[in-house]
């Protein structure tokens, strides 16, 4: 072979290992791309489509504080032949709440987001089951509320005065989707602190969650009652 043809031949080979290279280097980040779109999804709540949430007024706005609120559902089932109510309980809970004492019936609440990865019962097997089969919270991490309209509020309240009313909204459960009713109450503490509570009535089935069954467990109610309560503090 002439020395002529010897480098034309290095240099062919060089090329083909470098563009054999890029090519390597390309699939690469485009897989690690992926991977962080992936990611990503897996932790940005669900979008709500067809749903139209309160928009927010010029009342004074309070933020949820989840240090001192609570979300939980209850369950009723047969222990071993004995009627048990299962609790789960979180504190992974964000949203917030427009309120003005001289014009409560203008009062609007924003989306409400529950963490279900934070949700625990007193049996770590039931949580286990939970968070994998039940809820699959690994793929759906949120449970959110969309308020759409509240009805029942006065015209006026006093710091001190619990109000009694109801938000009708969307409530979001594995990316299933349907229209719910909490019945809540309101309690302005003073002008920078509000204290509430909600609670509806679910039935689990509606959202494709299946109880599997356990040894010793007999029944298990159709329905769920889900409950916040909550401390709501001024926004700064």
């Amino acid at each position: 072979m002439q020395k002529s043809e010897k480098v034309i031949l290095k240099f062919a080979l060089i090329g083909t290992l470098v563009a054999f290279g890029m090519a390597s280097i390309s699939y690469i980040l485009g897989a690690i791309n992926e991977s962080k779109s992936e990611s990503a999804s897996m932790q940005v709540p669900v979008e709500v489509n067809d749903t139209q949430p309160m928009s927010m007024s010029d009342a004074p706005v309070f933020v949820i504080d989840a240090a001192q609120s609570e979300v939980r559902f209850s369950l009723g089932e047969l222990l071993g032949g004995e009627p048990v109510t299962v609790v789960g309980v979180t504190d992974a809970v964000s949203g917030t709440i427009s309120l003005s004492t001289d014009a409560p019936q203008d009062a609007q609440v924003g989306e409400i987001a529950v963490s279900a990865r934070g949700l625990a019962t007193d049996n770590d097997f039931r949580n286990r089951a939970i968070h994998s089969v039940i809820l699959n919270t690994s793929a759906y991490e949120y449970i959110r509320f969309v308020p759409t309209s509240i009805s029942g509020l006065p015209d006026a309240v006093s710091l001190g005065e619990t109000v009694e009313f109801e938000i009708t909204g969307t409530l979001i459960i594995k990316d299933i989707s349907h229209e719910v009713t909490f019945s809540a109450e309101v309690t302005p503490i003073s002008d920078t602190q509000l204290d509430g509570h909600a609670e509806t009535m679910i039935a689990y089935v509606d959202y494709d969650i299946l109880i599997p069954s356990a040894p010793r467990v007999a029944e298990v109610d159709d329905e769920i009652l889900l409950e916040i309560d909550f401390v709501a503090l001024l926004a700064e």
